[in-house]
């Protein structure tokens, strides 16, 4: 059971991270604008 939690966990973090990334990215134009 945890297993499954930390595999699900694993998949979402990566998601999130790479729409953090995509938001970072974002706000970095709009300041250097």
């Amino acid at each position: 059971m945890v297993r499954q939690i930390l595999r699900l966990y694993r998949v979402n973090y990566k998601h999130v991270r790479n729409d953090g990334d995509e938001l970072l990215i974002g706000l970095k134009d709009r300041l250097s604008r």
